[in-house]
């Protein structure tokens, strides 16, 4: 193993880190615009393939950010 080697795992991870982020931030993101859509937290649940409880948890993710905008 040399040193370019180690560095370039290193390299692979942080991007792979990077994408997971970004995938993460849009899925949320897809929630919270369906709730505010109308959607049931219930029917998102299901398209999604999340528990009731996740989306309940980004739900409450959701309602933080607008507490904290009044």
């Amino acid at each position: 193993m040399t040193v370019e080697e180690l560095r370039a795992a290193e390299t692979r991870y942080q991007e792979a880190a990077r994408v997971a982020e970004e995938a993460r931030a849009a899925r949320n993101a897809a929630v919270h615009e369906a709730l505010l859509c109308g959607w049931r937290q219930r029917d998102v649940s299901a398209v999604m393939g999340l528990s009731a409880g996740r989306i309940g948890q980004l739900a409450q993710g959701l309602e933080r950010v607008y507490r904290r905008r009044d």
